[in-house]
This record gives structure tokens, C-alpha cells and sequence, in this order.
């Protein structure tokens, strides 16, 4: 995907993982109480905007002998934007609130999900990357992107002390490519999606997932 962004956007990663410890599942199932330990990111906004958001995993295809889906590098997983109240800036949730959903990726075990977001009111959202099942383990990427003035936002990850790193091809006038995207961009992808993103807004994650 190759999306060109206003001149005004600037792009944000966040390289994290989810280990046994903090891959808490979907929430649905026996995985329901579980959920709020996935990894969760804090975007303060002083202002309604929109949003670009990238989850991405290593791509299987650059290792030679494995075969697709890749499930021994990629996890089937889901991307939820949620609405926090004050006072929830520096913990995130504690549960899965379904009334708290702005957005969610499909589910698929693909090594990017991507979506465009609009953020209704100023305030404090959590973006979760979640994995399928708790215990699930991986390296992955999140990747923000939006307009806003460096006194517009604030960005963090809760309860920790990982940072942000600029996205440098978002600042430069010129575009240049990573060695391993030009190697990705010349291979056939193939997506593993379970649903439709018009039947995953339609049901209830339990109705998905169980």
C-alpha cells in the first residue's frame, strides 16, 4: 500500500512485542478477561482528527523455506482504537468496554492491518494491537500517522517508558525505500482474512471469534 499523505501529516512508530505475559487475545471467549493486557498506546489529542494506522509484523516471505500463512512469524491479530475516560491517560483500560470502541481492524493473520480513523473530540483514545489468542508472542510495529502540531498531541505507551521514533520518510521532501520494502513490493502477497470489515462492524466480537 502506498498512500500519500498531506505535506502537514508526520508519522510515528512504536517497536514493541507482545510477549506471554502481555498478549492478552481478543476479547471474546475465555480470552474476554484477559484482553486489557495486550500492549496499549496512548494518543492525547487537544482537537477531532483523523488518523492513519499501521500494525505491522515481520514478513514471513523474507525467510526462505517458510511457507504461507507464515504462522511461525505472523500472528492473526487486531488493531481496536478505544475512547478513554479522564483519568485513564497513564493506565489505559483495565477491561473491554464495548461502548469504548472507535474503530478495529479486520481480523487477519496478514503482516500489515491498516485503517483510517477519525477521532470525533478531543480527548484520550488507547490504540490496542491484540493477538487472536492470550500468550501469543511476536514482534510487531505500530505506526501513527496524522496533522496535528507537536502542542496538539501527546503520545505514549501506558505504564511504560518506551518511545516513539519519527518516521523520517514522513519529514523528507524525497521519497526513498528500505532495502527489505523493495524486496517485499516485488513479491505476490496473499491474505489469510477471516472476515469481511462490513461483517466484523455488523456482529459482536463474540459472535466473531467464538
Amino acid at each position: 500500500m502506498c498512500i500519500d499523505f498531506p505535506p502537514e501529516w508526520s508519522g510515528y512508530r512504536f517497536k514493541d512485542k507482545w510477549t506471554k505475559e502481555n498478549s492478552g487475545g481478543f476479547p471474546a471467549g475465555a480470552d474476554m478477561a484477559s484482553w486489557a493486557k495486550n500492549p496499549q498506546f496512548i494518543l492525547e489529542v487537544t482537537k477531532p482528527t483523523n488518523l492513519f494506522v499501521s500494525l505491522g509484523q515481520y514478513d514471513g516471505r523474507l525467510d526462505r523455506g517458510t511457507k504461507f500463512p507464515f504462522a511461525e512469524k505472523i500472528n492473526p491479530c487486531i488493531l481496536f482504537v478505544m475512547k478513554l475516560k479522564k483519568g485513564e491517560e497513564k493506565e489505559g483500560l483495565k477491561s473491554y468496554d464495548a461502548s469504548r470502541v472507535v474503530k478495529f481492524t479486520q481480523a487477519k493473520q496478514y503482516r500489515d492491518s491498516t485503517m483510517f480513523v477519525d477521532l470525533p473530540e478531543a480527548g484520550a483514545y488507547a490504540l490496542i494491537p491484540s493477538t487472536k489468542a492470550a500468550r501469543m508472542v511476536g514482534d510487531f510495529f505500530l505506526n501513527i500517522y496524522h496533522g496535528l502540531k507537536k502542542n496538539e498531541f501527546k503520545l505514549c505507551k501506558a505504564k511504560s517508558n518506551l518511545q516513539y521514533e519519527l518516521i523520517r520518510e514522513e519529514e523528507e521532501t524525497g521519497h526513498t525505500f528500505d532495502e527489505n520494502l523493495k524486496l517485499v513490493l516485488k513479491l505476490k502477497a496473499r491474505e489469510v482474512i477471516y472476515e469481511s470489515e462490513a461483517y466484523l462492524q455488523s456482529k459482536t466480537l463474540s459472535q466473531i471469534f467464538d
